[in-house]
């Protein structure tokens, strides 16, 4: 119940810290970007809460693990769709990256 906690505190920063960013008409809340970002987000935390699972660890700490190794990655994406590719950082992404990376864990 923890980590729903802290998921819930997190989303609550990224849409406070990004609310400029939210209202880009070229950034849909629905699309098969969004999809993609839920589906890794979940790829990443679920093999990372198995994966630190097997150390013997309590539940909540291999969730906690796994969601901060999905949204590491996330972030890194957005980073890089910033830095590199000299497009925006997307919070609708990043946000589908912590609800795959709380479903993922669970």
């Amino acid at each position: 119940m923890t980590i729903l906690r802290v998921a819930l505190v997190i989303g609550c920063l990224l849409l406070a810290g990004g609310c400029a960013s939210l209202n880009r008409p070229d950034d849909e809340w629905f699309a098969r970007d969004k999809a993609m970002h839920f589906g890794a987000g979940a790829v990443l935390s679920g093999g990372t809460t198995l994966a630190y699972g097997g150390n013997n660890h309590d539940d909540a700490g291999n969730i906690a693990v796994g969601v901060g190794v999905a949204m590491t990655f996330g972030a890194g994406k957005e980073w890089y769709d910033l830095s590199i590719k000299h497009a925006y950082w997307s919070w609708k992404d990043l946000l589908w990256d912590l609800a795959g990376a709380v479903a993922g864990g669970l």
